[in-house]
């Protein structure tokens, strides 16, 4: 069949049409969640890193203290506070603990961005495997790193944060710095758009990556 170019032009007008409704109506829908006050913490964990090891050799002539205490190793791991919404966070209050195997040595609140101390917290050692956390406020597209100092076994943390209206989101991936949360974020969203996400799967290995990341594979 042949179409006249009246009939033609006619379709690409309609479908045009419809393509600038489309995009008119996720638009609006964007603008809609974006100025929707939005109280969003997402907590994720670094990998740990082995800052020091005795070899077993030499480990019955060396002694490793830190902060006062023997310890057999130093291991380092950071837990992230990102806050991902549109509104600051304000008076969080909340346990922070690891398993038995894993002695806490140390613990600090610092600015991501600064890598200082962080006004306004305060963190409270409650034994060798709980601390207890305190932080002021998190303003919107922050984060603050507790990096933690522990020895044993690589910590696997349990952190108990809940406030009313706020939405804690726990990242079981380990992640290095709030850009990674970010782009976590971003991924999941264009996770949930089918045409979208087949495009970028095929086009971008980072994202095909992380779709068999979520998939389990």
């Amino acid at each position: 069949m042949v179409l006249s170019p009246e009939v033609i032009n006619g379709l690409f007008a309609v479908g045009g049409a419809f393509l600038g409704a489309i995009i008119t109506g996720l638009f609006a829908l964007h603008i809609s969640r974006t100025s929707k006050e939005k109280r969003e913490v997402v907590v994720s964990t670094s990998n740990p890193s082995r800052l020091l090891v005795v070899h077993d050799q030499i480990a019955s002539d060396v002694e490793i203290l830190v902060s006062g205490k023997k310890v057999d190793n130093v291991v380092l791991s950071e837990v992230f506070l990102s806050n991902t919404g549109n509104k600051a966070v304000e008076n969080l209050h909340f346990p922070m603990s690891c398993q038995e195997g894993t002695q806490i040595i140390a613990v600090d609140a610092l600015d991501q961005e600064t890598d200082a101390p962080l006004p306004g917290s305060v963190v409270t050692l409650q034994g060798d495997q709980e601390v207890e956390v305190a932080i002021d406020y998190i303003n919107p597209g922050e984060e603050i790193s507790l990096r933690c100092i522990v020895s044993g076994e690589a910590p696997v943390w349990s952190i108990d944060l809940r406030q009313p209206d706020l939405r804690v989101v726990h990242r079981d991936q380990p992640v290095a710095s709030y850009s990674d949360v970010v782009s976590e974020i971003v991924f999941e969203s264009l996770a949930n758009l089918p045409m979208v996400s087949a495009y970028l799967r095929i086009t971008s290995p980072v994202f095909k990556k992380f779709l068999d990341r979520r998939m389990g594979k």
